[in-house]
């Protein structure tokens, strides 16, 4: 169980650390309009692209055979290979700032749900991120029950930055509207470096496993 959680927390890690989705969350949570009814819809559509990259990972393992296999080294490889280009991307380009003047003052709350699952579901990090993890617990030799734990505690990280507005919001009416400049200062000065260490330690293990499980 060790080896599972020490290969999907990272991987939880780095969707927890995404401040574009933490961001776009507590902005909609700081909405003069229905700002409650649109980050929990934001929560929900979010948390269901995530569950849907996992399920993708995992079926894909699923689908491949045991033992060294040309379809199990492509996919370990080019997750390697994704990880790699994202921590570069991440280290010369950084985080975008998100800007909030972008969208309209009156987005609609279907329209949070979809910003919602766009943030995961159409997030080339996230997608990375989820999919290698339900590709670590597919590929797992641990029970169903040892491997559902480990699809919790990654769902569960990578569940807070998309709950976090929705909480606070629930709590106190503005509270959102006050935490989000200093959130912002917080993600934009240290999310970026984060990122860019998890980004290749997940490189490297995937590239490792990779070579693993070659055909030659």
């Amino acid at each position: 169980m060790e080896s599972l959680l020490a290969a999907l927390i990272p991987l939880g890690l780095g969707v927890l650390l995404s401040p574009e989705i933490l961001m776009l969350g507590l902005w909609l949570g700081s909405c003069q309009e229905q700002a409650l009814k649109k980050a929990w819809l934001f929560c929900v559509a979010g948390l269901f692209g995530l569950a849907i990259c996992v399920a993708i990972g995992f079926f894909l393992s699923q689908a491949t055979s045991t033992g060294p296999s040309v379809v199990k080294f492509t996919i370990r490889a080019a997750f390697g290979a994704i990880f790699v280009l994202l921590g570069l991307h991440m280290l010369i380009k950084g985080h975008k700032k998100i800007d909030p003047s972008r969208f309209s003052a009156g987005v609609r709350p279907i329209w949070s749900a979809g910003l919602g699952y766009a943030s995961t579901g159409l997030n080339l990090k996230v997608i990375s991120l989820a999919t290698a993890a339900g590709h670590q617990v597919g590929i797992s030799v641990l029970g169903p029950l040892d491997r559902a734990a480990g699809i919790a505690v990654f769902l569960g990280l990578g569940f807070i930055p998309l709950l976090l507005p929705a909480a606070l919001e629930s709590v106190k009416h503005g509270l959102v509207h006050t935490i989000m400049e200093p959130c912002n200062r917080f993600f934009m000065r240290y999310g970026r470096w984060l990122a860019v260490m998890i980004f290749f330690a997940m490189a490297a293990m995937m590239l490792k496993g990779a070579f693993e499980v070659k055909p030659w």
